[in-house]
């Protein structure tokens, strides 16, 4: 690819615009040109058949102007063109949805690097990120993949494979698992693999455009987006490519424990080092390759059949948890996993597996339900019997995620928060992402792995005509595209249960995720909620569902009025509550946007099983009704998240940004009040006060707009075009306390 010179005219930008859209689209498509949330008009949007006029635009009307231009690199159907037709128009309400994209053509990979929210890379961090998308590259061609589009984001890395997919829910779960693989591969605390850009609308940078996150600064300098390399012909990546990726890379499920090495069991059975048992099981490696999270051995004939010895078989161990995968690309192979190695290499080994697991966990918990089964059929009382295990003999286990870092698996979790902050609305967004089988709000993906999963709500204050029914069915449609068949199918794995048995449902109905809004609605009027051992007594039976059923149970929970200090203690009721939950998450209200839009915060509180995960920021957006044309109902709009902030962090942030924000339009409204009088007593008298020399003014002292607007209302200033139609201004002599001041006169 030519290069832009180092300081490119408009019409080379445009030249390198036109490439780049040629390279991307097939003659006569329809694609999208987006620069969202521009200072001053909103969303800027089009939809384009004609390059020439589209890069002419892109060049002469945005580059430079807004913090980022993008396209949609798969063709979006023709009927949406009529939106804005070969031109950009501003503060768009509407822009591509995934169900009007016609088919999948790219899959998008985007190394970029770990930094703060807003801002652009350092020299440093670029660097890695370019490295990094250099190393899946690399690693994707030794996996027989064709030459990728290279590209620089500004700030990372970008790989674009040709591919050629219908855009329907199966391809969606392919393209996100293929992304989630890699990222189980190739993320770490430097460089991580976005999986959020597998949905089908998916916008991208549209190269050679500006890059301008936050300021422009030494160490953190704006660039220019750019195509690195790109072969004359992308050849297709098929579909049946795609799928042995994600096969080869996927980490196990709880389903697929028996058939991987499970990255917890450390007994006798646990391979350290996967090259160390190749060389002492007598198995021949043709090569060994090392990528940032796993090494791979290509063996030099299949273990399941000797006549394959084009390289096709290998084993993977991934380092950051020892799990171990093996496979062979041959059709006849296809099915084979890292336990079925084991058994052509080393038979016999399942037998002492065996025996290690009648001396385990599994067990004991057998042992105590045959024993609590029996005392309910005799009316005997239970006994406390004590029956000492070695910590040896334990096999340890993996925890599992519904949505790793906030809700575990098997596991009581608490989303405790104040009224009207949105509870009941997240509950609805992941009831909705577990019933059809999306991502979870961040882009992971849950360990029941790919596919629509049980859900049940177990609620006493949302009528299930009134409440439930609309606001599930809005977030699907948010979430699905509108689509009927996707949002029934997605409705028909939610169920709604008024009485409190519920696990037998569970059991019949294949839950796996359990909501309790509130919890107050499934406890028993003997539970004294204050009492720690009824609560206890309420709470451990939950739990022990839970572990028994392999389920996440989701509980909301009040604030008490009174209480306050540490999230965990202002719990309705006792602080058992919270001790006994795995995972306690809160909802935040944090300041009002410039839009009117209120931001809140879904935090964790409390994990007792792994380090804190990121705080992620919503808004709660009001849309159509699916069943009444004149009622609203809310869906949640995820923003942006910070890592490492718990709530009770976070919390104190946000009271320190709200006093901030009080005083700091008082003090931008006094300094104001300074120059406004300045202005006034110099000589000559001026008349008026232009808005040019406000913002000005504004950027001086350095306050948003929304506290500049408080700050001059507070003044008094009223700014409305003047006589002549030229730039509006405020008069002085109609500023209130300016009226005060006497101006000097001239002689």
């Amino acid at each position: 690819m030519s290069a832009l010179p180092n300081a490119p005219t408009r019409e080379s930008i445009a030249t390198e615009v036109e490439r780049t859209l040629h390279l991307l689209m097939e003659p006569g498509a329809v694609f999208e040109i987006r620069v969202p949330r521009t200072p001053s008009q909103g969303t800027v949007s089009g939809y384009y058949t004609d390059v020439a006029k589209c890069a002419r635009d892109v060049a002469q009307r945005l580059d430079g102007k807004a913090p980022a231009v993008y396209v949609t690199p798969n063709p979006v159907m023709p009927d949406v063109a009529a939106r804005a037709f070969n031109r950009l128009k501003p503060r768009v309400d509407v822009t591509t949805q995934d169900s009007e994209i016609v088919r999948r053509r790219w899959l998008l990979i985007d190394p970029d690097p770990v930094r703060p929210t807003g801002i652009s890379a350092t020299e440093a961090e670029h660097a890695e990120a370019l490295e990094r998308a250099e190393l899946v590259a690399e690693f994707l061609t030794s996996e027989g993949w064709p030459e990728p589009i290279r590209a620089d984001s500004g700030n990372g890395g970008h790989l674009l494979y040709r591919i050629d997919l219908p855009n329907d829910k199966e391809s969606a779960v392919l393209v996100a698992g293929v992304l989630s693989a890699l990222a189980t591969v190739f993320d770490d605390d430097q460089v991580k693999i976005d999986t959020s850009v597998a949905n089908a609308a998916r916008i991208w940078k549209l190269y050679p455009t500006l890059v301008r996150k936050g300021d422009s600064t030494p160490e953190r300098p704006h660039r220019r987006s750019r195509l690195l390399s790109a072969p004359e012909l992308p050849e297709v990546v098929t579909r049946e490519v795609l799928g042995a990726l994600c096969e080869e890379l996927r980490e196990e499920t709880p389903s697929q424990a028996s058939q991987q090495q499970s990255p917890g069991s450390h007994g006798p059975h646990w391979i350290e080092d996967a090259g160390d048992y190749l060389r002492a099981q007598g198995v021949a490696v043709a090569s060994e390759r090392a990528a940032t999270n796993a090494r791979k051995w290509v063996l030099e004939a299949c273990v399941w059949n000797p006549d394959h010895t084009d390289h096709s078989a290998w084993v993977m161990q991934f380092t950051s948890n020892g799990a171990i995968a093996a496979g062979c690309s041959h059709n006849s192979c296809q099915g084979k996993r890292w336990p079925d190695f084991r058994d052509a290499v080393e038979p016999g080994w399942r037998a002492g597996e065996r025996g290690q697991r009648q001396n385990g966990p599994e067990w004991a918990h057998w042992e105590y339900q045959e024993r609590r089964e029996e005392n309910k059929s005799t009316g005997a009382k239970p006994t406390h019997r004590l029956k000492l295990q070695r910590v040896s003999e334990i096999r340890a286990e993996r925890i599992t995620w519904l949505w790793r870092g906030y809700v575990p698996l098997g596991e009581l979790s608490l989303l405790v928060a104040g009224g009207g902050v949105g509870k009941t609305r997240i509950n609805f967004e992941l009831a909705v992402r577990v019933a059809a089988g999306l991502p979870l709000p961040d882009g992971s993906w849950s360990c029941l792995g790919v596919g629509p999963a049980g859900v049940l709500i177990v609620t006493s204050e949302n009528d299930p005509a009134k409440i439930v029914r609309p606001q599930l069915e809005a977030t699907a449609r948010h979430l699905l595209g509108n689509d009927a068949a996707k949002v029934k199918d997605c409705l028909d794995h939610i169920f709604v249960v008024e009485g409190v048995e519920f696990k037998a449902a569970c059991k019949e109905k294949g839950i796996k995720l359990t909501i309790f809004d509130p919890l107050i609605s499934y406890t028993s009027a003997d539970i004294k909620v204050i009492d720690q051992l009824d609560v206890r007594r309420f709470l451990d039976p939950l739990a022990a569902t839970a572990r028994e059923l392999e389920m996440a149970i989701l509980a909301t929970i009040h604030f008490s009025k009174r209480a306050d200090g540490e999230f965990v203690n202002r719990v309705s009721g006792s602080r058992q509550y919270t001790d006994t939950a795995r995972s306690v998450l809160s909802v935040l209200v944090g300041g009002q946007e410039e839009d009117g839009m209120i931001r809140r915060w879904l935090a964790s509180a409390k994990l007792n099983l792994g380090k804190t995960p990121p705080a992620w920021s919503f808004f709660v957006e009001t849309v159509e009704h699916p069943a009444f044309d004149d009622e609203k109902v809310g869906i949640i709009r995820w923003d942006y998240a910070r890592d490492g902030l718990d709530a009770d962090e976070l919390e104190r942030e946000l009271q320190a940004a709200r006093e901030s924000a009080h005083h700091g339009w008082e003090a931008a409204a006094d300094e104001l009040r300074r120059r406004l009088v300045g202005l006034w007593m110099s000589t000559p008298r001026p008349q008026s006060v232009t808005a040019s020399q406000l913002e000005t003014w504004r950027g001086e002292i350095d306050v948003s707009d929304k506290t500049w607007t408080k700050a001059k209302n507070a003044v008094g200033i009223k700014t409305r075009a003047t006589a002549r139609g030229g730039e509006w201004a405020a008069r002085l002599d109609e500023v209130p306390f300016l009226q005060g001041y006497k101006p000097p006169t001239s002689d």
